[in-house]
């Protein structure tokens, strides 16, 4: 797997369950039927609509970027994440040294909650990105799926849960 097969995706499942990013990276896809993620869509196609909509750069889908080198990701969840975090990271790593964009830093948009987040790559971000991209390429490679989640909890709420433990 290359770097430009790597999508927000990948990144968020490797952030929460690199189970979850193992069977995704094997087209076993769980989401398509989860009313989370048609939830999600709603939120996505009904906000900033005077936008540009999902700038597409090889695996990466960007909801849009303003004229000052913003990018900008809008989140359907009640809750600012970590993996959305590293999602915006992903992005703003990927079209600087793959692309060789200037970006200026990245803005999640939660219209749930009314919240943003603001985020910058610096040198330590980009360091921690490569390393992942590695780690994902490692992951999605080996021929063996990685052992269940511990947080049973969180567990509950995946679309893969009947997979992994029923």
């Amino acid at each position: 797997m290359n770097i430009d097969q790597i999508g927000g995706v990948h990144i968020y499942y490797y952030v929460s369950c690199k189970r979850q990013l193992w069977l995704y990276a094997h087209y076993i896809n769980m989401e398509q039927e989860s009313d989370r993620v048609k939830y999600g869509s709603l939120i996505h196609d009904g906000t900033y609509e005077r936008m540009k909509k999902e700038i597409a750069f090889d695996s990466i889908k960007i909801d849009f970027i303003d004229n000052k080198g913003y990018i900008h990701e809008t989140k359907s969840s009640r809750y600012m994440k970590t993996e959305h975090e590293w999602q915006l990271y992903y992005y703003m790593y990927y079209l600087k040294n793959i692309k060789h964009m200037d970006i200026k830093g990245g803005i999640i948009h939660y219209p749930e909650i009314n919240k943003t987040k603001e985020l910058y790559l610096d040198s330590e971000k980009e360091k921690e990105v490569k390393e992942m991209v590695i780690d994902i390429q490692r992951i999605c490679s080996s021929p063996t799926i990685p052992s269940h989640n511990e947080n049973i909890k969180l567990c509950k709420k995946c679309s893969y849960y009947e997979l992994c433990y029923i």
